[in-house]
């Protein structure tokens, strides 16, 4: 996925690698029936982007406000919570992207989490096991002077493997550096980032990777750097087929994979007031609209289970 950086590459220095991003709606965990089962849904999601090294996780709210078909928020055997079923998956996608040490302190525990703690761990690379001393690591600023606010989550170039050693020892030196820095110069894949939208259209923009690297963490429409995707692929039942061997994708820097919800990515983008009439058709928004699935046997393919079958042919198209 794009070019490579050196090995004598600086924790600091930013080098060109492709990214690759999804967006998903939050409908589908509105259409859910049961807390354990939209948990469930979050994780099947989460695992899949960390298996095919999902740099962003896009989850963009697709309702009609004008006749009010909205997903708001519901409750499952009584219990209410807050927000909507976006919010409810950004949550527990960041949770599950944090590592289980740093958790206590950065995620307040919400109704949203209660059943977050059985889902399969990510076991993704910044997930540091005890006997683990990676060049870089997880972590969270506490009572110390220093220009980042108290429980930031930071990213930190460790120094050298003689001083890695010594890390409980005072004076060790740890340097702070983008989230992307070990994607970006060790070719390192360090998780995912959430990012919240509003529609397909708010999905499509604010990329956050640009020069100096994008920013962990959530909010609607809430980018650093505001770069663009130069590569928007949507996928369908309707989409074209695209045959493993027979086909391959342009070289980009960014790419993002769009998901529809219950109804299909056609109605997402029908229901997205963010975009103008007559352009709201996913052939018109995308550079590529493919169906990944073309010999499925169901009637329907679940969006958790698209993300997974997707992944696997585009990547494949991809290298």
């Amino acid at each position: 996925m794009g070019d490579g950086a050196d090995g004598n590459s600086k924790p600091g220095e930013q080098q060109y690698r492709a990214t690759i991003s999804i967006a998903v709606p939050g409908s589908i965990i509105d259409n859910t029936q049961s807390l354990e089962r939209a948990t469930a849904v979050a994780g099947q999601i989460a695992r899949a982007a960390v298996i095919f090294r999902v740099h962003e996780i896009v989850v963009f709210d697709d309702w009609d406000s004008a006749d009010g078909n909205s997903h708001g928020p519901r409750g499952w055997r009584g219990e209410r919570f807050s927000g909507s079923g976006g919010s409810f998956l950004a949550r527990v996608l960041q949770y599950l992207d944090t590592p289980q040490y740093l958790r206590r302190a950065l995620i307040p525990l919400t109704p949203d989490l209660r059943l977050a703690g059985l889902l399969p761990p990510l076991d993704a690379p910044h997930h540091a096991r005890m006997h683990e001393w990676p060049e870089f690591r997880e972590g969270v600023r506490v009572h110390v002077r220093g220009s980042f606010s108290e429980g930031t989550r930071l990213t930190v170039a460790m120094g050298p493997a003689s001083e890695r050693e010594k890390v409980f020892l005072p004076g060790v030196l740890l340097s702070p550096v983008s989230p992307l820095a070990p994607w970006a110069c060790k070719g390192l894949y360090w998780g995912y980032s959430v990012r919240l939208a509003r529609g397909v259209s708010g999905a499509l923009k604010d990329c956050p990777f640009s020069g100096a690297g994008g920013r962990r963490g959530g909010g609607e429409g809430g980018a650093a750097g505001g770069g663009a995707y130069d590569l928007i692929i949507g996928t369908s039942e309707h989409g074209e087929v695209k045959e493993i061997g027979q086909f391959k994708f342009p070289p980009f820097r960014h790419a993002l994979i769009v998901f529809g919800g219950v109804a299909g990515l056609e109605e997402s983008c029908e229901l997205d007031e963010g975009l103008e009439e007559g352009r709201r058709e996913p052939q018109q928004l995308c550079h590529y609209y493919l169906n990944t699935c073309s010999l499925q046997g169901s009637r329907t393919i679940r969006t958790e289970e698209a993300v997974l079958i997707s992944l696997a042919h585009i990547l494949a198209l991809i290298k």
